[in-house]
């Protein structure tokens, strides 16, 4: 673009409160996106900026731009003001083929929470093609406040977006760095709202227009990156919800004091707590664990290795940490340690849902274990060597009682079974630690 999106937007926006009314020049703007694919429920969404042109690609920003100089002569959007001619060229061509054209979205893997809550995971290119086709909505009642902005002799109501932190997220997640959270869509109960429950193929049939409550700047960040490079296919964790408005409410107001503790917990992460510090660079790698550490629940799915907090408990619990230079020291180690690890478990890493059907090597609560027999192996001699013949010592099936005892199938791992992890892996290393 010759300028700056954010810029363009604004006026696009101002343009959007004084001409959604005015049927001619909407009934030509419907008209002209129709030739390019672009369905009447999303035109009119983007007019009435219940779909934020934010949440729209830049060949589709161009194409709005260039139907609404068209049809007001507006010369403050003249297209040829934004974009380059070959931007213009490529959205000439354009044509929109989803195979979601349907007055209905299909979300599938379902598994329900509660009797107004569903939870699934979706790739990112399945949350950017819900936005792309008009899907989903940004309902002001269901989403955090909006903010008004002074433009010329107007006070606009806009979106209130942090660009810098939707830039920061598309960049961890273009990387493969970002862990996921959850995204949440609702359904908003009004007593007239359609949707259909298919319990046997666990999916979801919604009919209704779904509004995000949570995770718009994730999405942004997810559309952004989608555009930049359309092989990116992660999976983030999708709520589903069926609340009314003041649910919704309660749950924005849960939500805003959550993420108030994120805020002093990131700080926390940044200034004194080291051994995050260290999980941080081991799935930052470019080693085995890179971007298999993650905060929820797709570590279940088979998605990811092992819980970012039981890694940071587990070498808090074997490392003496004291400085930077200890952060980087350990992290380099366990990285390679690692890499060991998984080199030898490789079929196990490779095939997660069959090797935990059969046996602990890749649960998450057994890396406990892993760090405690690399903390004290660290100092000694052919690491590796005496690494590996302690593994193949230890009988890790499911048949073995001792990971009942140790409480290893466990999600939410205790401090003291994660004491009793570190002992029952301690003892198996005697005989071996002291022939150095």
């Amino acid at each position: 673009m010759k300028k700056d999106r954010e810029a363009l937007e604004k006026v696009l926006n101002d343009l959007f409160d004084e001409y959604s009314a005015n049927k001619e020049v909407v009934n030509k703007i419907k008209q002209d996106l129709g030739v390019h694919g672009i369905n009447v429920g999303t035109t009119i969404g983007i007019l009435n900026k219940t779909l934020p042109i934010e949440t729209q690609s830049q060949i589709v920003l161009c194409l709005i731009t260039k139907s609404l100089f068209n049809a007001t002569e507006e010369s403050k959007i003249n297209p040829e003001h934004y974009f380059t001619e070959i931007e213009i060229e490529e959205a000439n061509k354009f044509k929109r083929e989803f195979e979601s054209q349907k007055d209905y979205v299909d979300i599938e893997d379902i598994r329900q929470v509660d009797e107004d809550q569903w939870i699934t995971t979706m790739t990112y290119k399945q949350i950017s093609d819900l936005y792309a086709t008009g899907k989903v909505r940004y309902n002001k009642e269901t989403q955090r406040n909006t903010i008004f902005k002074e433009y010329g002799d107007k006070i606009i109501e806009s979106i209130n977006i942090n660009k810098t932190s939707v830039k920061e997220i598309k960049e961890l997640m273009l990387q493969g760095l970002f862990i996921p959270n959850t995204i949440t869509f609702n359904i908003l109960a009004t007593g007239k709202e359609k949707f259909e429950i298919d319990n046997r193929n666990k999916s979801i049939r919604i009919y209704d227009n779904l509004d995000i409550i949570d995770g718009f700047h994730r999405s942004l960040a997810i559309i952004e990156a989608i555009a930049e490079n359309p092989e990116v296919e992660q999976n983030i964790v999708v709520m589903v919800t069926n609340f009314n408005l003041e649910k919704c409410h309660s749950f924005i107001v849960q939500e805003d004091k959550k993420n108030k503790i994120d805020k002093r917990y990131i700080q926390t992460l940044n200034v004194e707590n080291l051994e995050n510090k260290i999980v941080k660079l081991m799935n930052e790698n470019t080693g085995e664990l890179r971007g298999k550490i993650t905060s929820n629940i797709i570590v279940y799915r088979n998605q990811a290795y092992v819980l970012s907090d039981v890694l940071s408990d587990a070498i808090k619990n074997n490392f003496e940490i004291k400085s930077m230079r200890d952060v980087n020291n350990i992290a380099k180690y366990l990285i390679e340690g690692f890499n060991e690890i998984i080199g030898i478990f490789i079929d196990d890493f490779q095939n997660l849902e069959t090797s935990r059907k059969n046996n602990v090597k890749t649960l998450s609560s057994t890396f406990v274990g892993y760090i405690t027999l690399l903390a004290e192996l660290r100092e000694t001699n052919n690491w590796k060597s005496k690494l590996e013949e302690t593994l193949n010592r230890i009988d890790f099936s499911n048949g073995n009682p001792i990971w009942e005892q140790l409480n290893i199938y466990d999600s939410n791992l205790s401090k003291s079974n994660l004491k009793k992890i570190i002992k029952y892996f301690k003892e198996n290393l005697e005989g071996v630690n002291n022939n150095v």
